[in-house]
């Protein structure tokens, strides 16, 4: 069967959630700057430590659960393409954030947090970062070959 993409999706696999939390913390950076929503007393390297310590666990094991067999399911029906990844990598992300926020949560009523809007969104911006990161890394084509 020949490859869909152009290189390696093991590759791809092994390193989207090791430049993941690094390209979350940049956006997310660049966000605060702009918008002067920057504290005083604020460690730029806590954070970006804070995004790797939480960020690579979620990320592996978002991706090992739901991730690896979106692209197996992709790529069995001939539909591995970066727009599905990016769509199908931001609805995991964002179950998979909320998820994480509600589990390390100490809400006095934890179900709100999984409904929290921010960490829909925040879950969902990084899905679908790492389902760039991921198309990128394993030269997944922007639309599909017919």
């Amino acid at each position: 069967m020949p490859t869909l993409t152009r290189r390696p999706l093991g590759l791809a696999f092994a390193l989207t959630p090791l430049v993941t939390p690094l390209a979350f913390f940049l956006i997310c950076a660049v966000y605060f700057l702009a918008t002067g929503e920057v504290h005083q007393g604020s460690s730029w390297l806590a954070s970006l430590g804070f995004f790797y310590l939480f960020g690579i666990p979620v990320g592996y094991i978002a991706l090992g659960l739901l991730g690896w067999p979106l692209i197996a399911l992709l790529r069995r029906q001939h539909r591995l393409s970066a727009v599905y990844v990016c769509l199908g990598a931001g609805i995991i992300g964002a179950v998979a954030f909320a998820a994480f926020v509600t589990v390390i949560g100490t809400h006095p009523n934890p179900g709100a947090v999984f409904t929290s809007g921010l960490a829909i969104t925040g879950g969902l911006i990084a899905g679908v970062l790492a389902g760039l990161i991921f198309c990128l890394i394993a030269g997944v084509p922007w639309r599909m070959k017919s």
